[in-house]
């Protein structure tokens, strides 16, 4: 599991809470995660495939931390090379740079890939690695699960968090290169520390429920760009900063903490 490898790394753990989801995984996931049992590890375990919109959800509701870190599985923490350490960077620069933005009280999502949307018109962050704080999640909902089993949900909550009057900061600023497995990387788009290996979540949540993995990721993928373009269209996320959230709302705790998952 590279993923957890990189944050045993990379991380000083004890101020973290790592929830895995383990969305229709098979034994061998079961017996790979006994090998972390010195990390702050909560499984929660669906025998079958429900989509990345909804494990995700349940991972969020599960948590308890004031700022909730989405993590995708085929994201993973690259270690600075020492020639292009940043000045004063440290095991935890990574979470310094996606958390220090929560000091304004304003700020609801940090993301460290920002794309355009075409469909909806706006900017968002990629899901695999995004900051969400829990007081924004409380008002606005998760992330809406009609875009289950995957993609468009990053772009829907941060038009929501704005239209709500949350703020959204792109940390992403710098440009290092980076070693990942004794492989040295040039990061020359983007530049906070990570490598996103892409799409394997959807695909392995499509072949295990047994559809043909690109045809039915296209299709998701289209179908949930039409719902993004008719909310546009149809003034809808114009009006959702008005109107009560229809997506169902994270319940406040009282605990602070960093869940990661």
């Amino acid at each position: 599991m590279p993923q957890l490898e990189s944050f045993r790394r990379n991380s000083h753990l004890g101020s973290m809470e790592i929830i895995y989801v383990c969305n229709g995984c098979t034994q061998k996931t079961a017996d790979a995660l006994a090998s972390f049992q010195d990390m702050p590890i909560k499984v929660l375990w669906f025998d079958q495939g429900i989509g990345f919109t909804r494990a995700t959800n349940e991972g969020i509701k599960s948590s308890k931390g004031d700022i909730v870190l989405m993590w995708n599985d085929d994201a993973i923490l690259l270690d600075y090379l020492d020639s292009t350490r940043p000045s004063g960077a440290t095991k935890d620069s990574w979470k310094n740079i996606l958390l220090s933005p929560f000091s304004d009280k304003e700020v609801g999502i940090t993301g460290t890939h920002e794309l355009w949307c075409e469909n909806s018109q706006s900017w968002f962050y990629v899901g695999y690695c995004v900051a969400l704080r829990r007081k924004m999640l409380e008002s606005i909902g998760l992330l809406d699960e009609v875009f289950s089993p995957g993609s468009g949900e990053d772009i829907d909550i941060c038009i929501r968090a704005r239209m709500y009057g949350w703020k959204t900061v792109n940390v992403d600023l710098i440009r290092h290169k980076m070693v990942y497995d004794g492989h040295q990387l040039q990061t020359n788009e983007y530049t906070f520390p990570i490598w996103h290996v892409g799409e394997s979540t959807f695909h392995n949540w499509e072949a295990k429920n047994d559809f043909n993995s690109e045809s039915r990721w296209a299709k998701v993928f289209a179908r949930n760009g039409e719902i993004l373009r008719n909310r546009r269209l149809s003034g809808y996320y114009k009006m959702v900063g008005k109107l009560e959230p229809t997506v169902p709302r994270l319940q406040p705790i009282n605990k602070s903490i960093i869940d990661l998952f």
